[in-house]
């Protein structure tokens, strides 16, 4: 919902990991875990993608 408010469940801690299940399986959006809110998570999550795959 744009524009809406956060829940505590909706926090950092409890948000997924960028590093899939499955080797070579990334995500990255604003529903994984990254920096700041709303977009900022979006491209904190892409960016620790892009990180992560460059150093494997």
């Amino acid at each position: 919902m744009s524009g809406g408010l956060p829940t505590l469940a909706q926090s950092r801690k409890n948000k997924i990991g960028v590093i899939g299940p499955v080797k070579g399986l990334y995500f990255a959006g604003d529903c994984y875990d990254g920096e700041g809110g709303r977009s900022d998570i979006a491209f904190h999550s892409a960016k620790r993608c892009a990180e992560t795959i460059t150093n494997d």
